[in-house]
């Protein structure tokens, strides 16, 4: 995948474009909630953990204020039990083309993900069963700002993007589902901007 965002970057630098810089990112995302309950009767207490992480990772071409290239998106999202046991995971990921603007510290990114899916684990499923949602369409946008850090931008960035799904995949079968199904997430991420 790195390969493929390497060389939408060294596409969009043809000489047309005349002199530019290349810009790279990285952003990252980490939520992590502890629950206590009690159960019907009040004897037992339980103890679950959520984890949600998101990676981002981008590399475009710019010139002037506008900049064309690639992202990449991972989302692991999962939970425990007190007995350490999982309880569930989920995969998010894609990867696409990207355009931009890019200018006094702002950041502006639209993508359009040509390759993604929604994973389940093993875990989520009880046995060995293999469930996959692949995305009839993708999007992801970011709006973020940087601040100066010597050679580099560090900042919040904004990222929502949206997984659609018209099938799935059980166990290599695929399947239709009945209605159009989707994902949309927002998440306030910490990024990275350098230029090179």
């Amino acid at each position: 995948m790195l390969r493929l965002l390497l060389l939408s970057a060294v596409l969009f630098s043809s000489s047309a474009y005349g002199q530019g810089s290349f810009l790279f990112d990285l952003n990252a995302y980490f939520f992590q909630k502890k629950e206590e309950r009690s159960n019907s009767a009040g004897t037992t207490v339980n103890k679950y953990e959520s984890n949600y992480q998101f990676l981002g990772l981008g590399i475009c071409f710019q010139n002037g204020p506008w900049c064309f290239g690639g992202k990449y998106l991972r989302g692991d999202l999962g939970g425990k039990n007190d007995n350490g046991l999982l309880d569930g995971s989920i995969v998010l990921e894609g990867f696409g083309l990207s355009a931009g603007y890019v200018a006094d510290g702002f950041v502006a990114q639209a993508t359009y993900l040509i390759d993604a899916e929604k994973r389940f684990g093993d875990d989520s499923l009880g046995g060995n069963a293999s469930l996959e949602y692949p995305a009839s369409e993708a999007y992801m946008l970011d709006l973020g700002y940087g601040f100066n850090a010597g050679g580099f931008l560090f900042g919040p960035n904004l990222k929502w993007f949206q997984f659609k799904y018209k099938k799935r995949t059980l166990n290599g079968q695929s399947q239709d589902l009945l209605t159009t199904e989707k994902d949309d997430y927002l998440l306030p991420m910490l990024s990275i901007w350098t230029f090179f």
